[in-house]
């Protein structure tokens, strides 16, 4: 972090994003742009704690940072944004293109947290669970595992390919069949993922 709020980095064809949700101020904004509109990385993955989208009874959504994030995470191609704050997994059906996870039970779990909502595309809140993403390509594929070792939810995200254009979003699509193929995820046991 070399002392830094938020801060990029870059692994293989995938730039990180990290930013202080506690504290979104002009000067944290602008520098985001500035990163995303220079990237021209394949993947653009932004993490942060709060949720901008989140089914949880504990906090919901952080609806004021949604305004201040989501038009620059759609404007210059942000593919996936990973959250925490609740203490549950859950996955997000795309909004504007963009698919966001939240991963908050690795260690410590609030049982019952999830209520239903029109943008939850998954969701565990019985068992503490982590997150396990693995990128080849143009596929991002996905993982939600409890504690007793049991897949909650799986799939993978597709970005098109040459798709690096600033402005370009992806039209990528959750596929949750691929978990129900009982292929198996590199490195991981094949598993069946429950219908989501």
């Amino acid at each position: 972090m070399n002392g830094e709020r938020f801060y990029t980095f870059k692994v293989a064809s995938v730039r990180f994003f990290a930013l202080d949700s506690n504290y979104m101020d002009p000067a944290q904004l602008k520098w985001l742009e500035t990163e995303l509109k220079n990237s021209g990385s394949d993947w653009k993955i932004a993490f942060f704690h709060h949720p901008l989208y989140s089914s949880g009874r504990a906090h919901g959504s952080s609806t004021e940072l949604r305004g201040l994030l989501e038009p620059l995470f759609v404007k210059y191609g942000v593919q996936v944004v990973l959250a925490g704050h609740e203490h549950s997994y859950e996955r997000v059906k795309p909004q504007s293109g963009v698919h966001y996870f939240i991963a908050g039970s690795g260690g410590k779990l609030k049982r019952g947290n999830l209520r239903n909502s029109d943008f939850k595309a998954a969701g565990f809140d019985q068992d503490c669970a982590f997150l396990v993403m693995e990128i080849t390509g143009d596929q991002l594929f996905f993982q939600a595992i409890s504690c007793t070792g049991a897949t909650v939810d799986s799939g993978f995200i597709t970005r098109p390919a040459g798709d690096t254009k600033p402005n370009g979003v992806s039209q990528s699509t959750t596929r949750p069949g691929w978990g129900r193929r009982e292929t198996q995820m590199p490195g991981y046991p094949a598993r069946l993922a429950p219908n989501s």
